[in-house]
């Protein structure tokens, strides 16, 4: 099986500054992943989401979607799949974690690094 990346491009990108001073911050991110197929190209999307809740404070509201469009060549339907729940997944990631640093440095706010994990594990 081959496989052509085609784009990888930000889709959608939110954000405020709830920052106040001398306050700690306990941030639990969520990520959500889904794919597509359209018009014989599967398009994969990974959404970093940081948001205020009943139980925790975060200095900003985040939310970033990232979106993968790929190409197959001899590729079976069940490669394709399998590609798209894993391999895609661990290429669209570097990408959020540079996309997320450089615009907080960017923007002149604190920065925070997401860690360097497989990001299949971001979703048990």
């Amino acid at each position: 099986m081959k496989y052509k990346l085609l784009t990888i491009k930000t889709t959608k990108f939110s954000f405020t500054n709830n920052a106040k001073s001398n306050t700690t911050y306990q941030m639990k991110p969520k990520f959500q992943y889904r794919y597509d197929n359209a018009n014989d190209k599967y398009n994969a999307y990974l959404t970093f989401l940081l948001y205020d809740n009943d139980k925790t404070m975060v200095p900003y509201n985040i939310n970033l979607e990232i979106m993968g469009s790929f190409a197959f060549d001899d590729a079976e339907e069940n490669q394709i799949i399998e590609f798209m729940n894993n391999n895609a997944l661990l290429i669209l990631y570097p990408y959020l974690r540079t996309i997320i640093s450089t615009t907080l440095t960017a923007l002149q706010v604190q920065s925070f690094n997401l860690p360097i994990v497989d990001p299949r594990t971001l979703f048990n």
